[in-house]
């Protein structure tokens, strides 16, 4: 029996040969052969079947380099070095031409506003003189038609800086979520109570020039750091904790609670430090922080913190009720805010510029859950392993298992000591201006 190849098909790449399609035609034509003549070319069929096989296997390479020509491969190109000075530099420069037209869109609606406040003012008081005189004083509709345009311009400009800077922001969110890791390693089994106190120091501002402020990362950048019980005749506050060293008002023979504070170190300057943002960064910050209406964001996460504190979770289970946390966030703002297709501006809501705001929310969602694995509602094995700077990955993938091994806990132990003993730059550097 006469046996002649399969033609080549035309939707082979060019360039490459299909080894794998070829070996599986021939294979089919022997199939055939032995389905014709059983019993004189079985063995043949066996034969050649284990022979294209081997071709198949050890051969599809040489077969390739040889009978079809491969792409040349260029050289990866290195990468163009990046100038971070002249870079901020055009970023500044763009945002400052972006603000001036801005602050003209203002200030005309401010001037608006005032007009018709002035209109509002004339008009009750003629009332007072005379109903036909109030009728008289009309406020033009076109007023709050123009202040909601001016809205929407605005808000078009704000979206042109956003999208010069959105690694900027997504970074923002990302290290929201280290301060909050870092300060739960922190307070783990110190038999504290955690409150928020009023945010007094600012490592970074912004400027009215480019429209910009310094948007603190921490929800929590002074935590008050209270001991649950002292000693009788202890009077113990935060202030007296200083670098891990306490100076109690009253001596007592009774032990007193550990010596703990965060004042004075490391992780209080990285708590206060802030990102140079638009301010429309730092507005919806605010949603978050409560400071516009009340947010459980922040109560929650004290919540969290205070758990940690007891020791009744341990850092790896307050990152993952902290992911359930900012979720809720995210969710609670697309659904009152972000629904929408058509964006709607209002002068009295809380969100006036809702398109950049969106693309805020869209920028910081990102960062946040960079550290999470959301379907689990857990942190991800990696991210974990990165902040502790564990040996191992399998161990840290129980650690976010849940599996809490002696070697994870005196790995927290152990970073603990290190953040507590880690002194403030400014306190440090104060310290060695006073030796001089």
């Amino acid at each position: 029996m006469q046996h002649s190849d399969p033609k080549k098909k035309k939707s082979y790449k060019k360039n490459q040969r299909d080894t794998s399609k070829f070996a599986n035609n021939v294979t089919a034509s022997l199939r055939l052969m032995q389905k014709t003549n059983p019993d004189d070319t079985s063995q043949i069929y066996l034969l050649a079947a284990a022979t294209v096989n081997v071709v198949g296997c050890y051969c599809k390479d040489w077969v390739n380099a040889r009978l079809f020509k491969a792409p040349a491969v260029l050289p990866t190109p290195a990468p163009t070095p990046v100038d971070v000075e002249a870079d901020s530099h055009e970023i500044m420069m763009a945002f400052t031409k972006l603000e001036a037209q801005i602050l003209i869109l203002q200030q005309e609606r401010s001037q608006i506003a005032k007009t018709i406040r002035n209109l509002k003012e004339d008009k009750k008081n003629a009332a007072l003189i005379s109903p036909q005189k109030a009728a008289a004083i009309v406020i033009d509709p076109k007023l709050n038609k123009r202040q909601l345009q001016i809205l929407a311009e605005v808000d078009v400009l704000l979206i042109e800086k956003i999208k010069l800077i959105p690694e900027m922001i997504r970074e923002h969110a990302a290290r929201r979520v280290d301060l909050f890791f870092l300060l739960s390693i922190a307070v783990y089994n110190k038999k504290v109570t955690i409150t928020k106190g009023s945010t007094v120091l600012q490592h970074g501002q912004g400027s009215k020039k480019t429209g910009t402020a310094g948007c603190h990362a921490s929800l929590i950048p002074n935590p008050v750091i209270t001991p649950n019980s002292s000693g009788p005749g202890m009077a113990v506050t935060a202030g007296y904790w200083i670098a891990g060293l306490f100076q109690p008002t009253v001596t007592t023979t009774n032990k007193a609670p550990a010596p703990f504070t965060i004042n004075g170190t490391y992780l209080e300057d990285i708590l206060n430090m802030t990102t140079e943002l638009p301010t429309v960064v730092n507005d919806f910050d605010g949603q978050m922080e409560g400071k516009f209406e009340q947010s459980t964001a922040v109560n929650e996460c004290l919540s969290i913190l205070n758990k940690v504190a007891d020791g009744s979770i341990n850092p790896i289970e307050a990152l993952a009720e902290f992911c359930h946390i900012m979720k809720l966030f995210f969710d609670h703002m697309e659904y009152r805010y972000f629904r929408r297709e058509e964006p709607s501006y209002t002068n009295s809501g809380m969100i006036l510029y809702p398109m950049a705001t969106k693309l805020i929310w869209q920028c910081e969602k990102e960062g946040t859950f960079r550290a999470f694995d959301l379907p689990a509602k857990k942190p991800k094995a990696a991210y974990v392993h990165m902040m502790l700077k564990l040996q191992t990955l399998p161990t840290t993938q129980k650690a976010v298992s849940l599996v809490y091994s002696g070697y994870i806990n005196q790995r927290i132990q152990e970073l603990q000591d290190e953040i507590l003993s880690s002194e403030s730059y400014a306190a440090s550097n104060a310290k060695k201006s006073g030796k001089k």
